[in-house]
C-alpha cells in the first residue's frame, strides 16, 4: 500500500462487502508490534495478537 489510509479503505472494503476478518500488525522492527484501531472488537484485537506471536515465532526460528 502506499499509504495507511489506502490501507485502511482497502480494509474497509473487504470487511464490508466480502466478510473479512481484519488484525492489525507492524512489521520490520526488532519484534512484532501489534497495532489495532480504538474501534476494533475483541476478535480483532485477539487475531493481531495470534498474527503478532505467530510473526515473533517465526523470527525466532521456532516451529
Amino acid at each position: 500500500m502506499p499509504n495507511m489510509t489506502s490501507g485502511n479503505l482497502l480494509a474497509k472494503a473487504f470487511q464490508f462487502t466480502a466478510g473479512a476478518k481484519m488484525a492489525g500488525m507492524i512489521t520490520g522492527a526488532g519484534a512484532p508490534i501489534v497495532l489495532v484501531s480504538r474501534g476494533a472488537t475483541a476478535e480483532e484485537k485477539y487475531l493481531s495478537l495470534v498474527l503478532s506471536a505467530a510473526s515473533a515465532q517465526k523470527q525466532l526460528g521456532q516451529p
